[in-house]
């Protein structure tokens, strides 16, 4: 019987070639703790467990936002499976729900995300922001006043119609894309309660951060404010309009308190979208109307529930001036806005006398605790009374 040889250079080959084939295979890995749909506070250690063909190089942890398939942000790392991440949930804004996830790395390269666990968190040391919101405004040079618009008291002391239907929670209304154009200025306005720190801190100050599009950021530092001996303290970024193409998009903003020379947790947040441009429709700037009981009209813009009207006898930059005829207010008040987009002077009033009115609309978005979030305000235009 013949047999045959082996060709030892053959053989060799084939057994360095089955000795260095690559691992292909993904590792896996999971989240155990914390669990999924859980509330999170403070510094949390995130645990997590990964295993593989070949061994785990490196665990890498994300928060992003949920729903998604984002990368997110970048939260800390190890190279033990498993591994223990420490997670400091005050670099986000308190009340936000979020993804955690792993990218698992093995050390022939291989990468795996684990699936996501939903956490909300829950920091009760920090600032109670009481609501963040974007004021759309014509330019300067556009306005027949200077800078008429510039009247926080007057968008911020308003309330929703009692009868504004409630929107489910997180709601932004948008039936279309609004323009966001140079016809507008686009500001952000802050409002919180004064932040009081415990036992001998020292509180240094407040900073007002910002992002866009992410609810989990980045949020970048719009304005720093000294610590102010009121209850309640607000701003608006005047210096740092944003540009319209900044203007689209989802905004959210949160303030961070500085004690000791450091940020504590950062507060709640709101999210909102500046509304369309608020335009008057008539009278026209500049006509006369006769009798003394004009009825004013406006548009409906994109993103806005209701709205408040200001008629003055004078320019609205006088000092102390006060609108002679707007909504009704409330018994705590607060002019109640109103979702009709046209008014008569009422005909129980006195008719208004001769002489030169100015006139200006704000169209306000509420959101789901029917708070004012956005605020679109219209030119003033003038129309004169004759007998």
């Amino acid at each position: 019987m013949k047999h045959s040889r082996l060709n030892p250079i053959i053989l060799l080959s084939a057994l360095l070639i089955t000795g260095c084939s690559e691992d292909t295979a993904p590792p896996s890995g999971a989240i155990q703790s914390p669990n999924h749909n859980s509330t999170v506070g403070g510094k949390v250690p995130v645990q997590v467990v990964a295993r593989g063909d070949a061994e785990i190089s490196k665990i890498q942890l994300y928060a992003r936002n949920t729903a998604t398939h984002e990368e997110g942000i970048f939260i800390g790392s190890t190279v033990s499976a498993p591994g223990s991440i420490e997670w400091n949930t005050g670099l986000f804004p308190s009340g936000a729900t979020l993804d955690l996830y792993a990218k698992v790395t093995d050390v022939a390269g291989n990468v795996a995300d684990t699936d996501p666990v939903s956490v909300t968190i829950n920091n009760t040391d920090r600032v109670e922001m009481l609501h963040f919101m974007g004021i759309r405004v014509p330019p300067a040079k556009k306005t027949t006043v200077a800078r008429q618009q510039w009247n926080p008291s007057e968008w911020r002391n308003v309330t929703a119609p009692s009868d504004l239907a409630e929107q489910p929670k997180g709601h932004i209304q948008k039936q279309a894309d609004p323009v966001y154009d140079s016809n507008s200025e686009y500001y952000l306005d802050w409002v919180w309660k004064s932040y009081t720190p415990g036992g001998n801190k020292v509180l240094n100050g407040y900073r007002l951060k910002y992002s866009h599009n992410s609810l989990v950021g980045p949020y970048d530092r719009r304005v720093s404010i000294l610590p102010q001996d009121t209850p309640e303290i607000d701003s608006v970024d005047k210096d740092k309009p944003l540009t319209p193409t900044e203007a689209a998009g989802t905004h959210y903003g949160v303030v961070v308190a500085v004690v000791g020379g450091a940020e504590i947790a950062m507060s709640n947040y709101t999210q909102f979208q500046f509304p369309g441009e608020q335009k008057l429709t008539s009278p026209q700037n500049g006509t006369v109307v006769a009798g003394g009981k004009p009825t004013l009209s406006w548009e409906a813009p994109i993103g806005a529930d209701a709205y408040v009207f200001y008629v003055y006898n004078q320019k609205p930059d006088a000092p102390n001036v006060t609108p002679i005829w707007t909504v009704p207010t409330n018994d705590k008040g607060k002019l109640v806005a109103i979702k009709e987009t046209s008014v008569t002077y009422p005909n129980s009033q006195t008719a208004l006398p001769a002489g030169v009115y100015y006139w200006k609309v704000i169209g306000y978005d509420f959101n789901d605790e029917k708070v004012q979030v956005a605020a679109t305000i219209s030119p003033v235009w003038s129309f004169t009374v004759v007998p």
